[in-house]
């Protein structure tokens, strides 16, 4: 039987098909992607940046929470601060001077301080921004020591600024300070407890101006490492006396390597 003929139609069909498998053929093969090498600096950028809009979100929750007036910043959709926020409080009502408390001191009487010396506190607010661009706003503090230059009559006639101390809030430096003062921490009044420190702070300021403490004699100390530990080191002879607490500033502490 003869071969029946294709039909034009199918003939270009055919032809279509051909075409088509050659170009599968001749189609390169693509290499297969590999993941880019992560940028570890970029990375660790990245890391820093979320740990501190961590803890300036913690700080302003808390501060928020308290009651205390200070309000919360808003918060983005990335969860970033944004716009402004107080780091502590900023109302000057919360911070009273200590300046008529120190003056009072029994110590200074008779250094006749009222008379020869005049102190000053200044309360204001320090704004910076962060890495960020969150404009945070904290207090700052004054404290300016001024000697009377007195006439033949003892009566002023000038001053001049003999010392001064800048601070700013800090509970973390308040803790150190009470703990070097013997001062029992009261949890559940935490404002009269840093304004009492705050006071304890520019009392043993005054108090060092006019009562300097004698340099300590460190040449039995060297730094060693001690389990992992960079830490202050004393060498003590036999016949010294085992105490260490009198050797040993308050400052000295242990540092990690």
């Amino acid at each position: 039987m003869p071969k029946k003929e294709r039909t034009a139609k199918q003939l270009a069909n055919d032809e279509r098909l051909r075409n088509k498998a050659k170009a599968i053929e001749l189609e390169p093969l693509k290499e297969t992607e590999r993941p880019a090498t992560p940028d570890m600096s970029a990375m660790q950028k990245q890391m820093d940046e979320i740990m501190e809009t961590n803890a300036l979100l913690k700080a302003a929750l808390l501060n928020g929470t308290k009651g205390d007036g200070t309000a919360t910043p808003a918060v983005d959709k990335k969860g970033q601060l944004t716009g402004q926020f107080e780091k502590y409080v900023t109302d000057p009502d919360q911070y009273p001077s200590p300046v008529a408390r120190v003056s009072e001191e029994p110590r200074l009487k008779p250094l006749a301080f009222d008379y020869n010396y005049k102190l000053e506190y200044e309360y204001t607010t320090r704004q910076y921004e962060t890495k960020q661009g969150v404009n945070t706003v904290e207090p700052e503090f004054t404290v300016t020591l001024w000697k009377n230059m007195l006439d033949d009559d003892g009566k002023v006639t000038k001053r001049y600024r003999a010392r001064r101390m800048v601070f700013h809030e800090d509970p973390g430096a308040a803790l150190v300070i009470a703990r070097d003062n013997n001062v029992q921490i009261d949890a559940t009044d935490e404002r009269s407890f840093l304004n009492e420190m705050r006071y304890l702070r520019v009392r043993d300021w005054l108090f060092d101006i006019f009562w300097p403490k004698p340099a300590q004699d460190r040449s039995n100390q060297k730094e060693e490492v001690i389990g992992n530990q960079l830490v202050t080191v004393v060498t003590v002879n036999s016949e010294e006396e085992s105490d260490l607490s009198g050797q040993l500033s308050k400052t000295d502490k242990f540092r990690t390597s």
